[in-house]
């Protein structure tokens, strides 16, 4: 099935494209900025320091999980900014109906509509 074409004002995507673009180019600074700190951080590790390595463990691992959040979102504006440019950017991936526009400067990073996500997170909490 192909996907229909969205039929969303032209600035708004304009603007929508824009934000997406800034919120990438700031979450890969960050990316980049965290994993440099945690290759400095494993040169200065010393064996003497098994409790702080404990907590530096744990410290780890969360910047490891803000790394991993961090990496789906740009992946999610990746595939945003895609749509955008094929012209299905607003267009809901389940139903092929459009997004409501509302929807998209809420959650610029919408890929259904409404109720398609609704379902999908019934769907997915069964």
């Amino acid at each position: 099935m192909e996907s229909q074409r969205s039929n969303l004002d032209g600035r708004l995507v304009e603007k929508l494209r824009n934000q997406l673009e800034k919120r990438a180019a700031a979450l890969s600074r960050s990316i980049f900025s965290e994993h440099a700190q945690m290759l400095e951080s494993q040169d200065d590790h010393h064996l003497a320091d098994i409790e702080e390595g404990e907590g530096e463990a744990r410290n780890e691992r969360a910047v490891y999980e803000v790394l991993e959040t961090e990496s789906r979102e740009v992946w999610q504006i990746q595939r945003a900014l895609e749509a955008i440019a094929d012209g299905t950017y607003g267009v809901c991936e389940d139903c092929d109906e459009p997004i409501l526009e509302a929807r998209l400067i809420a959650l610029p990073l919408a890929t259904r509509c409404t109720a398609c996500q609704e379902a999908h997170e019934q769907t997915a909490n069964a």
